[in-house]
């Protein structure tokens, strides 16, 4: 069993190793293994995250819900995405997000809820103080799902691997 983030509409399945290599044979065997269809371009970023991911959490295997997460519907299931935190909390307290939804199940507030969910999962380790997350340098699907979520625009970045990127932050709240 792994650990998942639920939201209303949505189970984040984090990725342990198991999960991790089933990804890294394919859609038949990962579709075997979650018992969940495959939406097509389910994962546009490639195959390289879930290589890093699982040698990060053989490395560390208490951590791998600081890594990647399979975004399933709850009503199918079927998993239309991914999602995660790029690592740990850093010694500022900060972690990264980033997502991905297929493209035939955009526009339906998919990205937002996850999201939401990321920040609410952090939000309940208090060495978290700040979520990162970047985004291509125009007004985009993705920018608008940040605003919604509580995100600022900080500065223009730039990526030797990706160009000109916006970063965005959002500080979370603090209980006394």
């Amino acid at each position: 069993m792994t650990f998942v983030i639920e939201t209303p509409r949505l189970e984040l399945l984090a990725c342990n190793e198991a999960i991790c290599r089933s990804i890294l044979k394919g859609d038949q065997a990962l579709s075997h293994f979650i018992q969940a269809k495959i939406a097509p371009h389910w994962n546009s970023f490639g195959l390289e995250i879930y290589d890093y991911t699982l040698k990060q959490t053989m490395e560390d295997p208490q951590g791998y819900t600081w890594w990647s997460y399979l975004v399933l519907l709850k009503s199918e299931p079927l998993l239309i995405g991914s999602c995660g935190y790029k690592g740990r909390p850093n010694k500022n307290g900060q972690v990264e997000i980033g997502y991905e939804i297929a493209p035939d199940y955009r526009n339906r507030g998919y990205a937002t809820e996850l999201t939401i969910g990321l920040i609410d999962h952090a939000a309940q380790f208090p060495e978290v103080k700040e979520i990162k997350a970047h985004t291509l340098s125009f007004v985009s699907p993705s920018t608008q799902v940040l605003k919604k979520c509580g995100f600022a625009f900080i500065e223009e970045i730039f990526d030797p691997e990706d160009g000109i990127l916006w970063q965005w932050k959002k500080t979370l709240q603090q209980e006394a």
